[in-house]
């Protein structure tokens, strides 16, 4: 096997100072002194272009991103709304209000109930 004058080939391994491993374009797998192997030096402008596609790509995912957020946050500030006026879970409230006397006899074990409840219905209200 042999290299011609300009033939490109991908570099396997060069991890050897004299000799590095090359793949020709027929697939042939060979040693080849190092000194034989041109590298070309970066392309500076293809980086520069793969950094503003990226931040491109970013800034899309973060506003899809925020705009996804704003979406749950509307959906659950309406669900958590509807739990709290004439709900099931209003229901379910207000019958545990009425309730607690019967339940805990404990006056303060009711008045913690008491103010549990309250904090749900100001947070559910403030939704």
């Amino acid at each position: 096997n042999t290299l011609l004058d300009s033939e490109e080939v991908a570099v396997l391994d060069n991890t050897k100072p004299l000799t590095w491993k090359v793949r020709k374009t027929d697939g042939t797998v060979m040693e080849v002194p190092s000194i034989c192997i041109w590298l070309p030096p970066p392309d500076t402008e293809s980086g520069e272009v793969a950094l503003v596609i990226r931040k491109k790509l970013l800034n899309a995912w973060a506003a899809l991103l925020s705009k996804s957020r704003a979406w749950l946050v509307s959906c659950y500030t309406a669900y958590l709304r509807s739990l709290g006026h004439g709900s099931v879970f209003g229901s379910f409230l207000n019958h545990l209000e009425r309730a607690s006397g019967d339940i805990l006899i404990d006056v303060e074990g009711r008045q913690q109930l008491m103010n549990a409840l309250r904090v749900v219905r100001n947070n559910l209200v403030a939704c």
